[in-house]
């Protein structure tokens, strides 16, 4: 969705009455200044310019109104596709089965008709005998129409594909006031971790405004409560021993870090002092704004983009190679040969790079992500 206002359009018409009234002698210095006559400004025309103020804050008002009735709009029809988000939900989860097969228009209509009704409850009900088969739902939903998609694909490991199989439904909600949104990721029982719901909330100001940058003021994420063992986004290595005089250290076992997609629920700190540190201390600052852009880019993405067409990219017929570019063209054709041999040739997104914590929120201060609209 990029029907949205920003962030809090009632209160843009008080800030303009709260200018100062400029006269007719401030515009003539502010002329003059910039080396421009100021022999137009007089008795007569300042009445014109006066007039001219007028319409400009008329025009602001309707543009405070359009942003409102915009925002109304979307909360309307987010509304209205709740129940159809709820339906492929219970499709793909397998408690709702399809009546009639594929190309029956009355079958179809009523099939809405029982989406717009109940669908909700039909998602929350206990899962159904799947009819003539042992195939519950559309297995690997989520799985495959992450990766499908030419950006999401990047962040998603090896290892993490066997936790990712427990994935059955990621929906996402606008913040009030239209001032970020929040990111649901639901897991069915498994090995890995006890949470059934991972959310990943970002409060962004002029998030979907035409006339503002996005600023990304906070991030906050779920915890992920890892069973004993199971934490996907480090491994545990032993390293080679090293000769010291005449004796030699024996191997060490250490865990680091390493890229996942659950990273991107291990927020990280971004503190405000950074910038005023010295040189190697604002390369890291600025290291962790551009981790934190690409988080919020990648969020961004998974609500504009994967969700609302998540069908076509799980089959596949979503096609975003023309519209994500992820490098110079030059670059990508200096990397043909050897990358594309090893099938290497994909983004690694680590989230857990310096700076992680184990969870909870990240602030953003100043950090201007661009926004991809979709």
């Amino acid at each position: 969705p990029d029907l949205m206002s920003s962030p809090h359009p009632e209160e843009a018409a008080p800030e303009a009455e709260e200018q100062k009234e400029l006269t007719m002698e401030e515009l003539q210095a502010k002329l003059a200044s910039k080396g421009l006559d100021t022999s137009a400004v007089n008795e007569e025309s300042w009445k014109r310019i006066l007039a001219l103020k007028k319409v400009q804050l008329e025009q602001d008002d309707l543009m405070v109104e359009y942003q409102k009735r915009r925002y109304e709009l979307y909360l309307e029809f987010e509304g209205k596709a709740a129940p159809l988000v709820a339906k492929r939900k219970a499709l793909v989860q397998g408690t709702l089965e399809p009546e009639k097969a594929e190309g029956d228009d009355s079958a179809e209509a009523g099939a809405e008709t029982e989406a717009a009704e109940g669908a909700a409850a039909a998602a929350e009900a206990p899962a159904a005998e799947a009819t003539g088969g042992t195939t519950k739902g559309v297995p690997n939903f989520w799985l495959a129409a992450l990766k499908n998609h030419v950006v999401a694909e990047s962040f998603v490991m090896d290892h993490d594909v066997p936790a990712l199989k427990h994935l059955v439904d990621i929906r996402s909600s606008v913040l009030p006031e239209g001032e970020g949104f929040k990111l649901e990721f639901e897991f069915s029982e498994n090995e890995f971790f006890t949470n059934t719901v991972l959310t990943k909330t970002y409060h962004v100001h002029n998030l979907w405004s035409d006339m503002s940058e996005p600023d990304l003021v906070k991030v906050e994420a779920t915890p992920v409560d890892w069973k004993p063992g199971m934490n996907l986004t480090v491994e545990t290595v032993t390293t080679k021993p090293k000769k010291k005089g005449r004796k030699a250290a024996g191997p060490k076992t250490v865990t680091r870090p390493r890229p996942s997609f659950f990273a991107f629920f291990t927020p990280f700190n971004l503190d405000e002092e950074d910038e005023d540190e010295d040189d190697d201390e604002d390369e890291e600052a600025h290291d962790k704004i551009e981790r934190l852009q690409m988080d919020f880019h990648l969020g961004a993405l998974l609500h504009n983009n994967l969700l609302p067409n998540a069908v076509d990219w799980f089959t596949g017929e979503a096609d975003s190679d023309d519209e994500f570019e992820m490098g110079d063209d030059e670059d990508d054709d200096d990397d043909e040969g050897d990358e594309d041999d090893e099938g290497k040739d994909k983004l690694v997104f680590d989230f857990s790079a310096p700076g992680a914590s184990s969870g909870g929120a990240a602030e953003g201060g100043d950090a201007k992500p661009e926004c991809q609209q979709q």
